[in-house]
């Protein structure tokens, strides 16, 4: 007995394997699923079988996967927010997949010491409730110097809100907690109705301490049948002294640049290494704003339409911008155009594609997207937000798409 107390002193108990339940299924999983999840324990999994419409807010302190299987429906219907809370007392991993949100939204936050891995995937969210003023929220709030790790891929946001500053996904750390958040292949963009002119914007990061972000493929949309969209693409806010860095590229903002709108493609303000890489930005009202302290690299990203370039404080000789393409622009901005920047229409199609004649085609910098970085950022994924495969042919097209293939592939 002696001896077991020992062992059991020396390496405590087993950690928990994981269990996996099924809803609706056997006990403890044959009623609801906050029943459910309520019988579950940090590292298990929930799995959501068939077409369940759940009416009730969910509601979970612990983190228990949640999974709909392959041709499952798990579709949330509630007005109001859904809220998750992860003691973080444990190196931890959750997951969240194939759920569906309507007229609710989704709140995350991560406490304790232990910091762990967040993945957010497939995941649907639309019709916010009235007055919302976002539809995702992740409050990485860690008490050690342990860092969040926060994915967001392949999911829609569908926005309605009449709420100003009005954001579909905001991340805020606190307590000095840290966090590197990828946001991958997502798509966001309006509800087909007349939305009052809001500062909406697709994404949006505060926090008072270092931050690491890569921000890519994801499509910032215009509505289906309306020509309105969101006023701002990423709004990135750093209040601390260390530097954050930042990787944005072969992203699409189809932004709505109405003066009531008054947004920005990407604003950034703090310390912040920033890469802008391969991205197209059309019409918004401002393309970039950024603060004294951004510093970085801007290549072959495609502004046009804007009511000024760029309208920040910082000079441009904190940044190596090389072939980009800048057209259309209503007022001068605070930088002068750089050597070696393209000024003719890019011939973009209303949904951001390149048009066979585009100037764009071919005339990027094949080094500046060998180049890794900001921080220890590896070489960017050679895909475009189409996923199709970069380069297409000697050059690399300035711009989110490699246009050669967007006409003969069938995506126009």
């Amino acid at each position: 007995m002696r001896w077991f107390l020992l062992l059991l002193t020396l390496f405590g108990p087993a950690a928990h394997a994981g269990t996996v339940f099924t809803w609706p299924g056997s006990a403890p999983c044959h009623q609801t699923l906050n029943d459910c999840l309520a019988s579950a324990q940090a590292g298990d999994t929930v799995q959501i079988s068939g077409r369940q419409t759940i009416n009730t807010i969910l509601s979970l302190n612990a983190a228990v996967s949640i999974v709909a299987l392959p041709g499952a429906e798990a579709f949330f219907d509630v007005d109001a927010e859904h809220f998750i809370q992860l003691p973080g007392t444990a190196p931890w991993t959750m997951t969240l997949r194939g759920l569906r949100f309507r007229r609710g939204t989704l709140a995350i936050r991560v406490q304790g010491t232990q910091a762990g891995t967040l993945v957010l995937e497939q995941l649907t969210m639309v019709q916010e409730p009235t007055g919302a003023t976002r539809q995702l929220t992740l409050l990485p709030a860690q008490t050690s110097s342990a860092i969040t790790t926060i994915v967001l891929r392949n999911s829609s946001f569908e926005s309605g809100s009449q709420a100003g500053a009005f954001a579909s996904v905001f991340a805020f750390a606190s307590n000095n907690a840290q966090m590197h958040l990828t946001v991958e292949d997502c798509r966001f963009f309006p509800e087909s109705l007349a939305m009052t002119p809001t500062y909406h914007s697709a994404l949006a990061v505060q926090t008072p301490s270092e931050f690491g972000l890569v921000f890519r493929r994801n499509q910032v949309r215009r509505a289906h049948t309306a020509n309105r969209g969101f006023a701002t693409g990423v709004v990135l806010t750093n209040f601390g002294s260390a530097t954050s860095r930042a990787l944005i590229h072969d992203n699409l903002f189809l932004l709505d640049g109405d003066a009531g709108a008054g947004g920005v493609g990407l604003s950034a303000q703090g310390p912040i290494d920033l890469r802008l890489l391969n991205n197209t930005f059309d019409f918004a009202y401002y393309s970039i704003v950024f603060a004294n302290q951004v510093t970085g690299r801007i290549d072959n990203n495609i502004f046009r339409g804007s009511f000024v370039w760029n309208e920040g404080p910082a000079p441009a000789s904190n940044f190596q911008m090389r072939n980009n393409l800048v057209a259309d622009m209503l007022n001068p901005s605070t930088w002068s155009i750089p050597p070696g920047t393209l000024t003719g229409d890019p011939q973009l199609t209303r949904e951001g594609m390149l048009l066979p004649t585009s100037p764009a085609i071919n005339a990027g910098s094949n080094a500046a997207r060998s180049e890794a970085g900001p921080g220890t950022q590896p070489t960017p994924d050679a895909l475009d937000v189409l996923r199709q495969p970069r380069i297409a042919n000697a050059q690399i097209d300035i711009g989110a798409v490699e246009g050669e293939r967007v006409f003969h592939d069938g995506y126009e």
